[in-house]
């Protein structure tokens, strides 16, 4: 039980620190290559799967 309640405790935080890399990865991705909007958008969904 006592895991269980970690896990959810700590929800809010991997949530959180997965945002952060989505937001590095595409900032890194328009510093090192010029991205129209489209593909810029097609690959934030595919971070999000």
């Amino acid at each position: 039980m006592d895991t269980a309640k970690a896990v959810i405790e700590s929800d809010d935080l991997i949530d959180g620190k997965e945002k952060e890399i989505e937001g590095r990865c595409l900032k890194l991705l328009l510093r090192q290559q010029p991205v129209v909007a489209r593909a810029l958008g097609q690959v934030s969904t595919a971070l999000k799967r």
